[in-house]
């Protein structure tokens, strides 16, 4: 009889050797550290899958499930993760630059700090989750869920937020020069000592938002 196991262990020797993995079963798969620039991962299993360190530059991920994945210090520079399941990911102090995101659902996640310059977050579910001090310059959040969620301090310039739902988002002391916030919703949103300068604001909500020294110069 195959061991249950058996089929894992070969998808994964498939990963390690050809970089072609679309739809296998990787859960719980100890990918530390591991090169998978390029690889094929649409539709993969990576549940509880640790890829802490990892190189994933250029990776298409599109519809993997990331569920509860250790992503910690991984580079995703210029991945495809559009429509992965990212629920309970961790991402600390990855790099995404350039990274594909469309559609995801990462509400409730932490990414402070985090390299995500030129990421595309759009129609994502972000709702609660934290940018703190993330670097997000000329990134995408356009038509997003951002309900709450966390930019305080973050670098925000050129940023494209048009249509995003920012009700009651912190972007206390963000930078947000140059930032693209037509017919943005940012009721009861958090911009004390924001930078706006240049900022486009055409039918963009500020109702009852908190503007306490706020640049709009």
């Amino acid at each position: 009889m195959v061991p249950a196991f058996a089929a894992d262990d070969e998808d994964v020797k498939q990963l390690r050797e050809t970089g072609e993995c679309a739809s296998c079963d990787l859960n719980e798969a100890d990918l530390m550290n591991a090169d998978l620039q390029g690889a094929d991962l649409n539709k993969a299993n990576l549940r509880d899958a640790d890829l802490k360190g990892a190189n994933l530059t250029g990776s298409n991920l599109s519809r993997s499930n990331l569920s509860r994945n250790d992503l910690e210090k991984a580079d995703l520079s210029g991945s495809n993760l559009s429509h992965a399941m990212m629920s309970g990911v961790d991402l600390g102090k990855a790099v995404m630059k350039g990274a594909k995101l469309r559609r995801v659902d990462l509400r409730d996640e932490e990414l402070d700090k985090a390299m995500l310059d030129g990421a595309d977050f759009s129609e994502g579910d972000l709702r609660g989750t934290s940018f703190k001090r993330a670097e997000l310059k000329g990134s995408s959040f356009e038509s997003s869920k951002l309900h709450g969620t966390n930019f305080e301090r973050a670098n925000l310039q050129g940023t494209n937020f048009v249509e995003a739902n920012l009700k009651a988002a912190r972007l206390d002391r963000a930078n947000l020069t140059g930032a693209i916030l037509r017919e943005a919703s940012l009721e009861k949103a958090r911009l004390s000592r924001a930078i706006l300068h240049g900022a486009h604001l055409q039918e963009a909500s500020f109702d009852g938002a908190i503007l306490k020294k706020t640049d709009f110069s």
